[in-house]
């Protein structure tokens, strides 16, 4: 499957799970900075609970599926990719980091933040060479 099919099956999925009155409490809550489908935690969650675990399986992180979700308008995206990168973790490298400042750089919230810290401390844990990136 593609990205672009990976892409088109989660937002087939969040559409269907949507709930407006969520969507416009979720993005007050935000400030209006972001769009949401509305769709809590545990439920976008198993949303996409089998596609993670058939990415994990592989051990590979899709920068193209990640990327093409992360430019969506809605949030649960950026949340379906945070939660990608924290599974993949360990297939991460010293030299995924521009791609994960990347989405640090756009997009960014609070939130995104903090979820993108747990994926780049788990690098920083194995890889001495963040020592350096981390204080620059």
């Amino acid at each position: 499957m593609d990205e672009t099919d990976i892409y088109f099956e989660l937002k087939t999925a969040f559409e269907r799970a949507a709930d407006p009155k969520k969507a416009a409490a979720m993005a007050a809550y935000m400030r209006n900075r972001f769009a949401f489908y509305g769709i809590p935690t545990p439920e976008r969650k198993a949303i996409y609970k089998d596609l993670l675990k058939e990415q994990r399986k592989t051990g590979r992180v899709d920068w193209a599926i990640l990327d093409r979700c992360w430019e969506d308008e809605h949030r649960e995206f950026q949340y379906f990719v945070t939660d990608h990168l924290y599974e993949l973790r360990k297939s991460l490298t010293f030299e995924d980091m521009p791609r994960l400042e990347k989405y640090a750089r756009t997009r960014q919230w609070w939130d995104s933040v903090d979820l993108l810290n747990r994926v780049v401390a788990a690098v920083a844990l194995t890889d001495r060479r963040m020592d350096g990136l981390m204080l620059a």
